[in-house]
């Protein structure tokens, strides 16, 4: 699977898997250091196509820079999750994210959120991190 629609179905089978209401991943391009998101499912706009992180940046930022499962629960009145655009713009309150690894290092991040507070199991983690080990990005990214 290395091509945009073929994400795109993965990312839909992924939300309805882990009961989530949005899934997207993002590529890291290493030359210039950010996080692009590149496919989703469930968005409510196509915002996230515009986003750009950094290393240690956001939820998406923390997997790239400690190579680790990320998982963030915000209420919904708390300022802390706009400093996350991601979770702020898709009104996650919810979200758990997971390195995508290949033979070189991190190639980016497989992310899936919720839009009411209810926390993820580890079946669901575990469904997510099983999603990411079969995940192969495309050579170039659409936009």
């Amino acid at each position: 699977m290395s091509d945009i629609p073929s994400m795109e179905r993965v990312l839909a089978a992924l939300r309805a898997s882990t009961d989530s209401d949005f899934s997207a991943v993002a590529r890291y391009e290493h030359e210039v250091r950010l996080i692009r998101w590149i496919a989703a499912s469930g968005q409510r706009s196509e915002r996230y196509r515009h986003m750009r992180k950094r290393p240690g940046e956001g939820v998406a930022g923390e997997v790239i820079r400690f190579g680790t499962a990320v998982v963030r629960g915000y209420g919904p009145d708390d300022e802390k999750r706009s400093d996350d655009f991601m979770m702020h713009a898709e009104k996650l309150l919810v979200a758990a994210a997971v390195p995508i690894e290949a033979e070189d290092g991190r190639q980016g991040v497989l992310l899936i959120g919720r839009r009411t507070p209810i926390p993820y199991a580890d079946r669901e983690l575990n469904v997510l991190k099983d999603a990411a080990r079969d995940m192969k990005l495309p050579v170039e990214a659409q936009s």
